[in-house]
């Protein structure tokens, strides 16, 4: 999936129209997993999404 993909546009609109129905404190979840649906359908392999949750929980590490 690219950017300029209609399947990007429809994840993008999606995400968008999730984020705003949830509370404001629960909104970084809707952004969280539409990153992570992103990076999965890119066709990527096992290991770099396995790095890409590994990246995840040390920055949320650091950052607490």
């Amino acid at each position: 999936m690219g950017y300029t993909s209609f399947s990007y546009y429809i994840l993008v609109m999606a995400v968008i129209a999730i984020y705003y129905v949830l509370p404001k404190k629960v909104r970084w979840v809707s952004l969280l997993v539409g990153s992570i649906s992103f990076y999965a359908l890119l066709g990527s392999s096992i290991w770099q999404i396995l790095l890409f949750f590994l990246s995840i929980a040390v920055c949320y590490g650091f950052g607490l």
